[in-house]
């Protein structure tokens, strides 16, 4: 097998010596109007109280023929709402136990009427389609890595964003048919707040998650990170002071499609 791509015409065949991979379209995917957890996270005397949380998992996957898949979100426009989305998974492998979907945090506990609906394109080889006229090519080790017949990734821009505390704002034109890959952020802090009165040592303290969530309201994509769960432990056995992060919350490169290309 050799190397580039392979031109099917009316004349013949040739070869160009040029790799690349580009993703697969499979399919678009629906969410579970029916939340497969729902809840307001939070005990205790923890001040702000947290979004409330609904989670929405997909109703079944397009079929990959094994390869991981990464799935770009189109969004419902918030209205004005204090609303906040987050992928649950932006890269998914077959097999591996999960299932993906997507939380949405908001101030109510109420379902939404519309919810975001999922792009799935597959990574990694391609599976040749039945047609007998375009463009192929192959890795060095002979694996189908492009097939003109497929419907394939389209990148319209990348994005620079941030999560922080506060709310950050980006303008997208044509936001309506954008779908977006989100990248993922996260902090988990367990902090002691001191000990219960007359038990030194009793380590009070407090847990916080965050999730970098993001909210389109007309043109205007919103990025934040919002406190999803809260809790305060008293009298806890020791005291508590760690923290955890998932991605990094700043200059992240967010890729955009034309969803109607997938329509």
């Amino acid at each position: 097998m050799t190397n580039g791509i392979l031109f099917n015409t009316e004349k013949g065949s040739r070869v160009i010596d040029e790799e690349f991979m580009v993703p697969e379209f499979i399919g678009k995917v629906t969410l579970n109007p029916a939340p497969h957890i729902s809840g307001l996270f939070t005990s205790g005397d923890v001040g702000a109280k947290p979004y409330y949380t609904n989670s929405h998992q997909v109703t079944s996957m397009p079929d990959s023929g094994g390869r991981a898949v990464m799935t770009f979100w189109r969004y419902p426009d918030a209205n004005g709402e204090d609303i906040w989305f987050y992928p649950t998974f932006s890269v998914d492998t077959p097999g591996n136990g999960s299932m993906s979907g997507m939380n949405i945090y908001r101030r109510s506990a109420g379902v939404l009427p519309t919810l975001p609906i999922g792009y799935c394109f597959a990574i990694g080889r391609a599976i040749a389609s039945p047609n007998t006229f375009g463009m192929r090519s192959w890795d060095a080790a002979g694996k189908l890595i492009f097939d003109s017949g497929n419907l394939s990734l389209k990148i319209e821009s990348f994005l620079s964003i941030s999560f922080g505390y506060q709310i950050s704002d980006y303008v997208i034109p044509a936001a309506s048919s954008a779908a977006i890959l989100l990248p993922d952020a996260y902090q988990l802090s367990d902090v002691s707040v001191g000990d219960a009165p007359g038990y030194p040592g009793s380590g009070n303290s407090q847990f916080y998650e965050n999730r970098g969530g993001v909210r389109r309201n007309g043109a205007t994509f919103s990025t934040a990170m919002a406190n999803v769960a809260a809790y305060y432990f008293r009298g806890a056995e020791y005291d508590r002071d760690t923290s955890s992060h998932s991605g990094n919350t700043s200059d992240l490169s967010m890729p955009i499609i034309n969803a109607s290309l997938y329509d």
